[in-house]
This record gives structure tokens, sequence and C-alpha cells, in this order.
């Protein structure tokens, strides 16, 4: 399973049904993308905390990430120009890449953001 953002913000942020859901995959492979670290990084970069950089750094040290290829790339923009066509949904990179990493691995995204990921086409998983 690829986590989305959402998904560890929340299991950062304490939320009860993301937590629940946490334990319920834990026995599941879980993987996340270098584009969800650069999306947690910012949080903790723009709120200047080290409370922050501390969770978020705990958080990432319990998923492996899974490094994009250009395949990925490929996949990603594929994804993203049949949302805009088929689904009049402008699914921004970030999303893409993440929804062609879990494509290409045969996996589902885990996420709050189910329109978007639908969009794309891929297997959705939510909380």
């Amino acid at each position: 399973m690829i986590l989305d953002t959402s998904f560890l913000l929340d299991l950062k942020d304490r939320d009860k049904t993301a937590f629940e859901k946490g334990i319920e995959i834990h026995e599941q492979t879980q993987r996340i993308v270098p584009v969800t670290v650069a999306e947690l990084y910012f949080g903790v970069e723009y709120t200047e905390s080290e409370e922050e950089r501390r969770r978020v750094e705990n958080l990432l040290s319990m998923y492996p990430v899974v490094v994009p290829r250009e395949a990925t790339a490929r996949r990603a923009g594929e994804l993203r120009a049949r949302a805009a066509r088929e689904h009049d949904r402008n699914v921004g990179i970030t999303d893409s890449i993440i929804g062609a990493a879990a494509d290409l691995h045969g996996e589902a995204v885990l996420t709050d953001n189910v329109t978007d990921f639908e969009a794309l086409g891929v297997d959705v998983g939510t909380y």
C-alpha cells in the first residue's frame, strides 16, 4: 500500500481513524514516495518547529521510500492526462506521482483524498 501524505499527516496529528487504520493494515506492506517526504518537510520548514521536525522524522522512519524512476514519471503523466480528459479533473503532479507508484506496484493508495485518486484510476483505500 502506498501511503498518501494526507494519511501520514492525520497519523502524525493523532487522528483516531487514521490510527485505527494503521493498526488494521500493520501487517501489509506500506511505503511512501519522495514527493510525500517533500510535502511533509514543507510543513516542518514552514512551521520552523523542532517538535514538528521530530514528529515527522519519527513518522518517516517507519516507512520505506519507493524511488520513482522514469516509468513512474511517464505513468504519472498518462494518469494525469486521463483524469483531465475523462473526468475533467486537474489532479496535481504530486498526487499523480503517488498514484503512478501505486499503479506500477499493483497497490492501493491509502488516502482521504479519494476523488483525485479515483480520477487517476488507481485503487484507493480510505479511513
